[in-house]
């Protein structure tokens, strides 16, 4: 399952921040939770009842990615994106995930993130979440002599990446051990 989510300002982190109270709330009860193979039932807790928080070197902690673009070449500063972050790296950690944090990337740091991340081994992963705080907007594309609209998502360095293009790097055929795992990428420009 390969879910890609296109936000404005504020809403990823909300949304992730709601989905971990239900997740938190259902766990607190004793529910298993279900995301396509992958199941949580509270082995994320410590024996105290506090979180484990992820570390992203263990070889069986899902991992999160966040790209933080805040300042670019061309375009205005993004204020308010540390608190986001912030957030987003806080709730991340709740759930038991290793994060992973990278800030005003460019185009082909960020292109080599994301392949050097696919190619990993996440055998014993249950899943992977990218987050990208940026700039975007639609551009229109001309491929084969056909013109589409494509969103896409701002560098540090002024250059632009289409958000499907970043996806593509975990499809089953390209990130084997992701395969029958929930790949999320919520993107906030």
């Amino acid at each position: 399952m390969l879910i890609l989510l296109i936000a404005t300002h504020g809403i990823v982190a909300t949304l992730l921040r709601r989905l971990s109270c239900l997740f938190r709330q259902y766990v607190a009860n004793g529910t298993s939770i279900m995301i396509g193979n992958a199941q949580f039932d509270g082995s994320h807790r410590t024996k105290k009842g506090g979180i484990r928080r992820g570390d992203v070197n263990r070889c069986d902690v899902s991992i999160a990615i966040i790209f933080n673009n805040i300042n670019f070449k061309y375009s205005n500063k993004r204020v308010g994106s540390l608190d986001d972050e912030d957030n987003l790296k806080s709730t991340l950690a709740d759930i038991g995930m290793g994060v992973m944090v990278y800030r005003d990337v460019n185009r082909n740091t960020l292109h080599r993130t994301l392949q050097r991340v696919a190619k990993m081994n996440h055998g014993k992963r249950d899943c992977f979440v990218c987050v990208i705080l940026s700039h975007g907007g639609q551009l229109e594309l001309t491929q084969g002599g056909e013109q589409r609209m494509c969103d896409t998502i701002e560098c540090e360095d002024g250059c632009f990446v289409s958000a499907r293009e970043l996806v593509e790097y975990f499809q089953d055929n390209k990130a084997p051990t992701l395969a029958n795992k929930p790949r999320l990428f919520f993107v906030q420009v």
